[in-house]
């Protein structure tokens, strides 16, 4: 599959070949970290997240797509596999770690520190949220373009 198939795939970057629905299961614990300090009974939910890999995420999305999505996968360019698969692995930790921290927090009744913890975990989350988010949309793991801004500005041409 070249890179200019994956334009047939909705929700899937002509370019990259991922999918930014993959975000919405690093977005669901955000959502519930930035809960917890006002409403204690999302620390239950927050104990179960747990890191799912792009593939067990579509499989498990029930998505009408999601074959094609984890097909695309197999044929994402490697200097973009690589940045994802790296990124995705850092805050795959990060989160792990921040939420059983959070979690055994909440459950201390540590009210003033768990405020100041969720508040420096969203940061760091969102920092690496937004960087997973580039790389999907075509950019390195540092924000550079992974192809020629002529090249860039024609797929988005032929968007329209």
């Amino acid at each position: 599959m070249s890179t200019a198939s994956f334009a047939h795939i909705e929700g899937v970057h002509p370019q990259t070949g991922l999918a930014t629905d993959y975000l919405n299961h690093y977005n669901e614990i955000v959502m519930l970290i930035e809960l917890i300090p006002s409403m204690p009974d999302c620390v239950a939910d927050a104990r179960h997240w747990a890191p799912k890999s792009y593939v067990e995420h579509f499989r498990d999305s029930g998505l009408s797509i999601a074959g094609e999505v984890i097909d695309a996968y197999t044929q994402v360019p490697p200097d973009s596999r690589h940045a994802f698969e790296q990124t995705t692995a850092e805050l795959d930790g990060f989160l792990s770690q921040a939420v059983a921290q959070i979690v055994s927090t909440a459950e201390r009744g540590d009210n003033q520190h768990l405020s100041l913890m969720t508040e420096e975990t969203l940061i760091a989350a969102r920092s690496m949220l937004g960087r997973l988010n580039g790389i999907i949309h075509g950019f390195d793991a540092r924000g550079r373009a992974t192809q020629p801004i002529g090249e860039a500005q024609a797929a988005v041409d032929a968007m329209f």
